[in-house]
């Protein structure tokens, strides 16, 4: 994980390149508002791809798309080997990193951010759940798309 909060894996498929990128473009090359499908997204022919979720009811209640995966299909001699970034909507990291300033102004400023009538210690606990929360929600957005992704191509960590 980097600084932008960026996952990034590798799988070894035993296909052949050609095989693998067919069957990514199987999967991924259908309508955003086909519903008889589960994922969309594109591949071109270098073998980058996107890898989407449908918009369902839930995923609208959190902000719509919170994570991103991305991929290249990249030539083996054995097979192909396909990479996966998952990387977080920029709002929830550029929010992640700004709570440790609002932190800040509670302990040493003027804490009127969140209004007066709160204690310092309050308030700074209130911070400190919205940025576990937010924390939790990326990783936990992570590792489902990254199962979802691996049971859609079928393959195994």
């Amino acid at each position: 994980m980097d600084i932008l909060l960026k996952q990034k894996y590798s799988y070894t498929i035993p296909a052949s390149f050609e095989l693998t990128k067919m069957k990514l473009e199987k999967m991924l090359n259908n309508k955003w508002y086909d519903l008889s499908k589960k994922y969309y997204g594109s591949i071109d022919n270098e073998g980058t791809f996107t890898f989407k979720q449908k918009i369902i009811f839930p995923a609208i209640l959190t902000f719509g798309q919170t994570v991103y995966l991305t991929g290249n299909v990249l030539k083996n001699e054995s097979g192909s080997i396909i990479q996966i970034t998952l990387s977080p909507n920029v709002f929830f990291v550029i929010l992640i990193y700004l709570l440790p300033l609002l932190w800040l102004n509670i302990c040493f400023g003027d804490n009127s951010l969140l209004g007066q009538d709160n204690s310092r210690l309050n308030n700074f606990f209130v911070v400190l759940f919205v940025e576990s929360f937010l924390c939790s929600v990326i990783l936990v957005r992570s590792f489902f798309l990254k199962k979802k992704f691996e049971k859609a191509i079928g393959v195994k960590d």
